[in-house]
Parts: C-alpha cells; structure tokens; sequence
C-alpha cells in the first residue's frame, strides 16, 4: 500500500471508529434530532481526519523508526553511498542524500575522483518509487565542476533487498547525462538512516564497497 493510502486509511478509519461511536451515543440520549446528530457527525468526522493526519506526520517528522515502519518497503530516507564507472574508465565515488516525506522524495548528491576531489553535485525531480518490480527512477540535475554549463540525466536502479516487503538496503543501475547519452553503471548501498554523515566516514564506506566489487563490476 502506498505510504498516503495508508495515511489516508488509518485517519478515515481512526475518525469514523470514532464520529460513530459519538452519533450512537447522541442518538440513545433521544434528545438531539437525527438530522442535527449527522451534521455533528460529519463536522466532527471531518475536523478528525484533518487531526489525526496531522500527528501522524508530526510523529513521522520527529522519529526515524516511526518513519520506517509507517513507510515499510517504501523507506530510503538516509545516506547512501557507492561508486560509478565514468566514461573515461575511472572510478567515481558517490556520497547520496535520501531526504523523505509521507509523498515526495529528494536525493541530493554529489561524487568524487579517484583521489577524493570533488566532482559534481546533483539533485533529483520526478522521482518514482516502483515497490512491486523493485525499481527506482528519477531526472536529475546536475552541476559538474569542470563544465561550464549544468545538464540534466536520468537514472534507472533495481532495489537490492531480500523481498517486496522489506526495505532496500542497496542500489545497481545506471544514469545517463542528456549532453552524452552514455549509460554509467553505479552501485550503491545504504550505510544510514540518517543524512547526516559525515563525507570523510561516507567516503570509507564508498571505497569499500569499490574494493568488494571492482573484479565483477
């Protein structure tokens, strides 16, 4: 289930459980007409949905585990981390930034060379999480360092995880700048849940992960 059909569930649920108990009470009292009660039940019912919406996300904002396991298979939210092979034939190191919300998702990234100096940076639009054949996509735009002009591509990932149900806990694909219209293959994983590593750390877990795979990659 999607992340907003299950907030828009649990809240209809939440409010209706609710409005009908109140509207069953009013109604043995006997003393409210019946036309009255439904009108109170459908303020009240309405005023609730917005309500317990509302501190659902509140508790999603403030606590990662809540944001987890409301999120399910659909979680990334946290630092991830990989290589690419770039088109000259030299290794690039990834540091990307998952930031997640109940509907939208933001990676923001940026690489490194093969003796950590800062690459490029990028941001995501149009992100598409597709839970049921384990795939993600999204545009990006992107800011190289030695270029003059910015440029826009687009990355395809299959999500590396142990079912449909459980959340990925790594990333193999590739992207493809619009200007060169070259596939790059990338694989990354993730090394938090938080977007707040430090890159020195994440950079040791990028190179890592590059040692493992450059053989069979």
């Amino acid at each position: 289930m999607k992340p907003t059909i299950k907030l828009s569930s649990i809240g209809f649920g939440i409010s209706t459980a609710i409005v009908f108990s109140v509207w069953k009470l009013l109604l043995d009292i006997g003393t409210i007409n019946i036309i009255i009660t439904t009108i109170i039940g459908m303020i009240i019912s309405l005023g609730l949905y917005r309500l317990i919406a509302t501190f659902i996300l509140y508790l999603i904002q403030k606590s990662t585990w809540i944001k987890c396991k409301f999120l399910g298979p659909y979680f990334l939210e946290g630092t991830w981390v990989g290589f690419y092979i770039g088109a000259s034939g030299n290794v690039r190191y990834i540091i990307e930034r998952f930031e997640q919300e109940v509907d939208s998702l933001v990676i923001r990234g940026k690489s490194f060379d093969e003796k950590l100096n800062y690459h490029s940076t990028w941001n995501s639009s149009s992100v598409n999480i597709d839970i049921l054949n384990g795939k993600l996509s999204y545009m990006y735009d992107l800011s190289p360092i030695k270029e003059i002009k910015n440029s826009t591509g687009i990355c395809f990932f299959s999500l590396d995880r142990d079912s449909q149900y459980d959340k990925a806990i790594g990333l193999t694909g590739f992207s493809a700048d619009i200007h060169m219209g070259v596939k790059i293959r990338a694989k990354e994983i993730k090394v938090s849940d938080k977007c707040n590593m430090k890159e020195i750390e994440a950079l040791d877990h990028a190179k890592k992960l590059y040692e493992e795979n450059k053989g069979n990659f």
